[in-house]
């Protein structure tokens, strides 16, 4: 368990998105987050690979979908989202997803269903000539310049509209992820804990 002698009880029954492009590092920052403010991390990515080792409805169409290069249809990860989020307490970062305006719907009647909302969305900005770099450095055969740049391209067209509703509604965080890990995930706390603070302020709740 990662310390740095703080507390942060004000954390408590946070509910967070962190959202970004391929090589953003968000992924990273969302674990250190949880570990951090004692959060659970929930990757979509990771939840659909754990329900195909199972023998579940889904399991097979997921396989067969991931084997032919296919995204996982909606309804298949709704509902392994869905089924996630009522297991965990009021307390998680949502890894990359909500990823289109159609999936902050979706997400927004899920966890109203719930009683629930969001409290910040946190957008993890790193500029297009940092991510090339870094995801070439992977080596890997699909990453190849134009390749990388298209999915940066296809991010921006999907990921405007979803951070204009949030930013709408006043909980989107934009952070530059660019730099030493550690600084910018106390950054990331830091803006967290002053978005709450701004709440409670504004709520009446005493600082």
């Amino acid at each position: 368990m990662i310390s740095d002698g703080r507390s942060y009880a004000w954390a408590g029954e946070m509910k967070l998105v962190m959202i970004g492009a391929p090589g953003s590092g968000k992924s990273t920052q969302a674990g250190l987050l949880c570990r951090r403010l004692h959060l659970r991390h929930i990757y979509v990515g990771d939840l659909l690979r754990r329900e195909m080792a199972t023998d579940s409805p889904y399991a097979e169409r997921i396989r067969t979908h991931l084997s032919r290069g296919l995204l996982v249809p909606e309804d298949i990860v709704l509902a392994v989202l869905e089924r996630e989020l009522s297991t965990v307490p009021d307390d998680f970062v949502l890894d990359g997803f909500p990823r289109t305006l159609q999936q902050v719907l979706d997400l927004e009647s899920i966890l109203s269903g719930r009683g629930q909302l969001l409290d910040a969305v946190i957008y993890l900005h790193v500029s297009s000539d940092e991510i090339l770099r870094r995801l070439l450095m992977r080596g890997r055969p699909d990453d190849r310049p134009s390749v990388i740049l298209k999915r940066i391209e296809v991010f921006h067209q999907q990921a405007h509209p979803v951070l204009r509703f949030y930013e709408d509604k006043g909980i989107l965080l934009k952070v530059v992820g660019e730099g030493d890990p550690a600084l910018i995930n106390a950054n990331i706390i830091a803006r967290v804990e002053e978005h709450v603070r701004r709440l409670q302020a504004a709520a009446g709740y005493p600082s």
